[in-house]
């Protein structure tokens, strides 16, 4: 915030006509915080250089800044933020094994997070808390591309189906409280509030030799990668007291130990003197 104004950075947008975005974001900060926005400053990248930005400009009374070429220090606080957001892009991609084409899905969950979590100054306040004046909840708060056992209501599943299906926390839905899962069986994502999460499983990551490895080489795992990344993360729970468990008989093709076998035989022999 400046001394009478709100002071804008505009972390990143794309190339294509953004007035209309930015009228909505002008809109719904002024009505949040109660003040104006009177600067906006760019990098001259072009942008927000047009004939509708400037006539918007001059009706709302906004003053419009541009850096020097080649001087990104001007524009500090955005190009460090572009930086951070860059790199936990690839922090999130790496960790959960997805691919790349998720870097926006990413890019929401890291900043979801950062904007919920105060910085390392003692004392310091989260950048939410900063902007709405409100404590943030981070109850809802977990790992992106982690295991999730989603509830799944009548309308979600056929008679007598399982109440409850497998799939990845993909985001936060700004417009619902609850999580923004993907389900690789039927590669449609869907929101939900009910789930239990398995917050150390990431099925679409492999384990390389530094405990890290690269994702999957298919965007949707078919059955066979998909069950096997998950058997290999955790193991199955055990079964409860009392409860039958299967037990594998010994197959006949299997052949026997050669001191087994040499036992039976003595048996054999010794039999009729008995």
């Amino acid at each position: 915030m400046s001394r009478e104004c709100a002071d804008v950075h505009l972390v990143a947008a794309p190339l294509t006509s953004l007035t209309s975005p930015f009228r909505e974001y002008k809109a719904w900060a002024e009505n949040l915080t109660g003040h104006k926005i009177g600067i906006l400053r760019d990098d001259k990248g072009g942008e927000y250089m047009s004939a509708a930005f400037d006539a918007f400009f001059r009706g709302a009374g906004i003053r419009s800044e541009h850096s020097i070429r080649d001087t990104p220090q001007q524009l500090g606080v955005a190009e460090h933020m572009n930086r951070s957001i860059d790199e936990g892009i690839t922090t999130l991609l790496s960790q959960s094994g997805l691919a790349r084409h998720w870097w926006e899905d990413a890019a929401m969950h890291w900043l979801y997070g950062k904007t919920r979590i105060p910085s390392s100054k003692p004392g310091s306040l989260t950048t939410l808390e900063l902007f709405t004046k409100r404590r943030p909840d981070v109850s809802r708060l977990r790992p992106f591309g982690c295991l999730a056992d989603v509830h799944l209501q009548k309308d979600q599943r056929p008679a007598l189906a399982p109440h409850a299906s497998q799939c990845v926390l993909v985001g936060y839905p700004c417009d619902y409280k609850g999580w923004l899962f993907y389900n690789p069986y039927t590669q449609k994502s869907f929101v939900s509030d009910s789930a239990v999460f398995w917050e150390s499983v990431f099925p679409f990551r492999k384990t390389g030799l530094s405990g890290v490895g690269p994702p999957l080489s298919s965007p949707t795992p078919t059955d066979s990668e998909w069950r096997g990344a998950i058997s290999t993360d955790f193991a199955p729970l055990p079964a409860a007291r009392g409860s039958p468990v299967a037990v594998a008989a010994p197959s006949l093709a299997t052949p026997l130990p050669p001191r087994l076998f040499r036992l039976l035989l003595l048996l054999l022999l010794l039999l009729p003197w008995w």
